[in-house]
């Protein structure tokens, strides 16, 4: 178009005489298309997520004791459950780390160390990157289900005003490409500055997005294009209702973790402003007459 002209809006005023875009009463022109945008949380979770304030200023550095504790069972979940001999949990990966770091998130595309866990339990990817990163992080062991004692322990998390959030990853063994934890929770509590004493948070059944199979089976094709994470919902489950209780209503927590400060300290900064403080009390004291 010579010349160019303004970008406009198509309006009941200005279209050509043939009408384009009206509707059938020739009156109004309709919308051609609608955007939806949904922010991506790990919902479930998030809503679900017990916490008990503390005292002990962020500013401190912190240790964490954190416990697994195994939700996922044929009582719960009945649909196609795998043999109890052979469901169980990989190889966990629990961290700490700042918000420039980003192990998983629903809505986006698994990366390959997370689709290496998700598919076939191995942990090797992502603890590099950790290591690269100076996270400090814990390796939860194999977990079957038909041992006694249902529940993980690893050892004290550190924690610092810096790395200040956890993300844990653990995949439901047999399965295509799920898996289930958390990721980005903020320790401090932000209104009051302080960590939390206890946390304990439910999780839930992802689909890594990279593998098809919509049972408890490991030999599956790739997908093709990748699917983005996405949490199990009674509104995006297979035929099968995989995960879906007894009553048909509800996808329940498969897991849960639970952490409680077990120790806490001045952070390094802290204590050299205390030691500079105490430095400067010594000088002015010996100066005294």
């Amino acid at each position: 178009t010579i010349p160019a002209r303004l970008i406009s809006q198509f309006t009941t005023d200005n279209v050509p005489s043939n009408g384009v875009f009206l509707n059938k009463k020739r009156n109004d022109i309709l919308p051609v298309a609608k955007y939806t945008c949904m922010l991506n949380t790990y919902s479930s979770s998030e809503m679900s997520i017990e916490r008990t304030n503390s005292g002990i200023p962020s500013s401190n550095d912190v240790q964490y004791n954190c416990m697994f504790q195994n939700l996922w069972t044929k009582d719960r979940h009945p649909n196609e459950f795998p043999e109890i001999a052979a469901a169980h949990w990989t190889k966990q990966v629990l961290a700490s780390h700042n918000i420039r770091y980003s192990m998983w998130s629903e809505g986006s595309l698994a990366n390959d160390a997370v689709e290496t866990l998700a598919e076939a339990g191995g942990i090797a990817d992502i603890l590099k990157d950790l290591q690269e990163r100076d996270n400090s992080y814990d390796i939860g062991y194999d977990k079957y289900l038909y041992v006694q004692d249902p529940s993980v322990y690893f050892e004290p998390l550190e924690m610092t005003s810096e790395k200040r959030y956890i993300s844990a990853i653990t995949k439901l063994a047999p399965s295509p490409d799920w898996f289930s934890g958390f990721h980005d929770f903020d320790a401090v509590n932000e209104d009051r500055n302080t960590w939390y004493e206890e946390f304990v948070i439910p999780v839930y059944p992802y689909d890594a997005g990279t593998e098809d199979g919509d049972t408890y089976t490991t030999s599956n094709l790739p997908s093709n294009p990748r699917r983005p994470i996405t949490q199990f919902t009674i509104n995006n489950l297979p035929e099968n209702e995989i995960f879906l209780n007894d009553n048909k209503n509800e996808i329940l927590p498969v897991a849960s973790y639970t952490c409680t400060i077990s120790a806490s300290s001045l952070s390094k900064e802290v204590k050299e402003k205390e030691e500079v403080k105490v430095a400067v009390t010594l000088v002015l004291l010996l100066r005294l007459p």
